[in-house]
């Protein structure tokens, strides 16, 4: 009777020791959820609100709060919620401002996770992530401030401009 007693607690104590590896295998998935998840954020942010944040470089935190809320909430809906402050921005849409650093930090992350090779590290994790970068960036480049580079291969740009008693602008 004692022979069975010890097989049943080794069975238990091995079964308990094959679910700790599962639970440290969930942690580093959560973990790389939470950093993907940060690293995505910042890139739509920085893409939307990181040319203007130039506007209040120097200036107090409380302002610079100011300007990237102005600087977010106004380039994608075209109102800015904080009244009274020199940062106001207009709702811009441009389709050349899909293709950026984050859509192709994306796409080759993609890339990655896709190659035929079986023994390349964090592939899953790069196709995922990858996906989500790439998706992020085109969306929130759609309003990315237009640059006004003088190099730009494209000259002819037509800007919308909605104004608050519904007219719609066109300019070039």
């Amino acid at each position: 009777m004692a022979k069975t007693k010890n097989k049943r607690t080794k069975k238990r104590k091995s079964s308990r020791r094959k679910n700790n590896p599962k639970k440290n295998n969930n942690k580093k998935k959560s973990m790389w959820k939470k950093i993907t998840t940060a690293a995505v954020t910042v890139a739509g942010l920085d893409n939307i609100a990181g040319h203007d944040m130039a506007d209040s470089s120097g200036a107090p935190f409380a302002d610079r709060a100011k300007n990237f809320i102005n600087a977010v909430v106004g380039r994608t809906t075209g109102f800015n919620p904080i009244p009274n402050t020199p940062y106001e921005y207009t709702q811009q849409v441009s389709v050349e401002g899909m293709f950026n650093k984050y859509t192709a930090m994306g796409f080759f992350s993609w890339l990655y996770g896709n190659l035929p090779i079986k023994k390349l590290p964090y592939q899953p994790q790069a196709k995922s992530f990858g996906k989500q970068m790439g998706v992020i960036g085109a969306i929130t480049g759609i309003f990315k401030p237009q640059s006004h580079n003088p190099n730009s291969h494209n000259h002819n740009r037509s800007t919308i401009k909605v104004q608050h008693n519904g007219q719609v602008i066109t300019t070039q």
